[in-house]
């Protein structure tokens, strides 16, 4: 575009000028940021998975609940209605921080939703880039809980990815969402006993990030 621009006829200046005349020239502002300073710059590291939370030692089971801050492409908006969940999407292969360190652990996945074509058990599961075999089970309240044992990074974070097949819920009303799959809770339980934590405790959080 810059080169069409530079061998035009028409100049830089008549450029703005007309720009300007029609009301169009440099008309883009930034929104108030509710809470002070620096919010978005944090937001804005939260989307790409920069500031994660504290790593614990899993000693006991836990419960990750679905958060509200930002995810990049890898999941849409909480949706709080009940039993709060995200939707996946539009990325197929969504990541999931695990900030928990320790041993082997096995995970349940709740999935309130899915592709109504689609069968769960076509979702599949990875770790750190590594396949696992996972099962889907019925639970109550659920359209299945994925469950897997994996191996977590005895001294950081892990990182699970789901893949998911993708659909387009309803054109027609509007909805035009690329969506994978509805998660909920995320329990993890230590198979084997962790010695005493040696990391400061903090608040849990479902962590998905886009790339690392």
């Amino acid at each position: 575009m810059l080169d069409r621009l530079r061998h035009s006829r028409i100049s830089f200046d008549e450029i703005i000028a007309a720009a300007k005349r029609a009301g169009l020239f440099m008309t883009a502002g930034y929104p108030e940021a509710l809470g002070g300073a620096g919010v978005f710059f944090e937001q804005n590291r939260q989307n790409k998975g920069l500031n994660r939370p504290a790593l614990q030692l899993l000693c006991n089971r836990v419960v990750m609940e679905q958060t509200s801050e930002m995810r990049g492409l890898d999941w849409y908006p909480i949706e709080p209605a009940g039993r709060p969940y995200r939707w996946s999407g539009p990325n197929p292969r969504p990541q999931i921080l695990i900030p928990f360190s320790g041993e082997r652990a096995r995970f349940g996945i709740d999935l309130l939703m899915g592709n109504p074509n689609g069968r769960l058990e076509n979702i599949s599961l990875s770790a750190e880039g590594k396949p696992v075999t996972s099962t889907i089970e019925s639970a109550p309240g659920l359209a299945g809980r994925l469950t897997a044992e994996i191996e977590l990074s005895p001294d950081d974070y892990t990182v699970l990815a789901l893949e998911t097949p993708m659909f387009t819920p309803d054109p027609s009303t509007g909805d035009t969402r690329s969506l994978g799959v509805a998660v909920a809770d995320i329990a993890i339980e230590p198979l084997a006993t962790p010695p005493s934590p040696l990391l400061p405790s903090a608040p849990l959080r479902s962590g998905a990030v886009r790339t690392r």
